[in-house]
């Protein structure tokens, strides 16, 4: 029978989440398997193996500029930059390159760290959630399974958000970011395996009440019509997001599945946000709040 802790991904809006997932294994939580995208793979080894303190330096002094080292396809606020247009627009590799997460995944996961966690049986198995290119379908694909480096590129091909950025080749296999098709793999996870006892699901957004007054007060008046774009593209992401925890539930009441859900009220106000003092301000909210739903249980 499987406990299962789910996250969806979170790019440098991980202070939070990261808060739940610190709050959740500090009040003793166990899981038999860990579901991961993109950001939230980065962090999982060391929040497994109890490197809060790492793990909270990684997110803090995370940047923009450790994954692109030059061109960027989006700006601070989260709109796309002229270099992401002129990507979409001419396909080029070089506009879409990603150059820095490939040797700060290494500078920050040693294989020693890898090894313990994967060598260590009483610690759950990670699952990174990637989009296949080559069958057009998404995969879980368990670390546990994998040597250091293939491990890597794995957690690189999941944070490669589709158009702007450049794929993630494995072999001669094409990986993206899993995030952008389904916003949580709990959906895929719960439809393949029926033992699944327990799930804790964590999300990138408010509860779907907060989330539906958020789409209300959004104007497509700042920026028109240049914001239109992005404000499609935002809203898509949260109706999505939203729908897909309705069928995660479903699924969950179908199959007998006890479900938390948890949410994340974030200071960070973009997706490339990189004020170090509000992401601290958002792993100890998201710790405490989370502190007391627990308690409550």
């Amino acid at each position: 029978m499987a406990r299962v802790l789910s996250l969806t991904g979170a790019s440098t809006k991980i202070g939070y989440m990261f808060g739940i997932v610190k709050a959740l294994l500090t009040k003793g939580e166990k899981y038999d398997v860990v579901i991961c995208t993109s950001a939230t793979a980065i962090v999982m080894i060391h929040a497994l193996t109890g490197n809060f303190y790492n793990a909270e330096n990684l997110i803090v002094n995370f940047t923009d500029k450790q994954i692109f080292k030059g061109y960027k396809p989006l700006f601070n606020n989260g709109f796309p930059t002229p270099i992401a247009f002129l990507r979409f627009l001419t396909g080029k590799s070089s506009l879409g390159k990603q150059a820095g997460l490939y040797d700060y995944l290494r500078e920050n996961i040693s294989e020693e760290m890898f090894y313990k966690w994967r060598n260590d049986m009483t610690l759950p198995d990670i699952l990174v959630y990637v989009y296949n290119d080559k069958t057009s379908s998404t995969e879980l694909i368990s670390l546990r399974d994998l040597y250091y480096e293939l491990a890597m590129n794995v957690i690189e091909a999941s944070s490669n958000i589709p158009i702007f950025i450049n794929p993630k080749k494995i072999g001669f296999t094409d990986f993206y970011d899993g995030g952008t098709i389904t916003a949580n793999a709990s959906t895929i996870f719960l439809e393949m395996n029926k033992n699944v006892t327990h799930l804790d699901s964590i999300w990138q957004r408010k509860s779907p009440t907060d989330v539906q007054k958020e789409l209300k007060k959004i104007s497509l008046n700042k920026w028109f019509p240049l914001a239109i774009g992005n404000y499609f593209m935002k809203l898509r992401m949260l109706n999505e997001s939203v729908l897909c925890e309705k069928y995660q539930n479903a699924l969950c009441e179908i199959g007998g599945v006890k479900v938390r859900n948890f949410y994340t009220y974030t200071e960070v106000d973009s997706q490339y946000d990189n004020q170090a003092n509000e992401k601290q301000a958002d792993i100890l909210k998201g710790f405490n709040e989370t502190i007391k739903i627990v308690k409550q249980v």
